[in-house]
């Protein structure tokens, strides 16, 4: 069963959303709020966060980003499945501002900064959390946006060893809880 979820996951991941093709030089000169290099926190101490850069709210992936909740609907840890279950219903509170709040289900759990890059190879925009928790720390390619502007796929990259990572995000207007996910209290 696991095996065909993650095969069903996996092809609406590439298939289901949207797919950028990879940027020509000229498109990423002319896309403001997308980074042509790849944003990576300043070095900083455990628990630290960069400092905050609003984010110009002019590529289609900012705009779509700083849009209610994000919550991952699905988690896919190939490497470790016992961390599946347990990531569903996290989130993110995306702002304009270059700020984000996170969470799991109704609590908050952090707070940080956050920026638009590209992956190593130009192909994908990238999203960076920096987070006050360190454990949440992460980097991820925007790999697919519905045409709704309301599901996305994100791959994990290797800048927090997460390459193996696949997550369905969804926007929800308010905080995820257990019910709404059929999740038993």
């Amino acid at each position: 069963m696991k095996k065909i979820f993650v095969l069903v996951f996996l092809a609406w991941a590439f298939y289901g959303c949207k797919s950028d093709q990879a940027p020509t030089e000229a498109e990423q000169s002319q896309a403001p709020g997308v980074d042509p290099g790849i944003y990576k926190p300043a070095p900083a101490g455990p628990g630290s966060f960069r400092s905050p850069i609003p984010v110009p709210i002019t590529s289609r992936e900012a705009q779509v980003l700083t849009q209610q909740f994000w919550v991952f609907e699905y988690y896919i840890d190939p490497q470790t499945p016992t961390n599946n279950r347990p990531n569903r219903g996290r989130w993110y509170k995306i702002n304009p501002d270059g700020t984000f709040e996170s969470g799991h289900w109704d609590k908050k759990t952090a707070q940080g900064s956050w920026g638009l890059g590209r992956s190593e190879d130009q192909q994908f925009v990238t999203v960076h959390f920096d987070s006050s928790l360190d454990a949440e720390d992460s980097e991820y390619m925007i790999q697919g946006i519905n045409d709704q502007d309301d599901a996305m796929s994100w791959v994990g990259t290797d800048y927090y060893s997460q390459g193996h990572i696949m997550v369905k995000v969804i926007k929800l207007l308010t905080m995820p809880t257990k019910k709404q996910f059929g999740v038993e209290e």
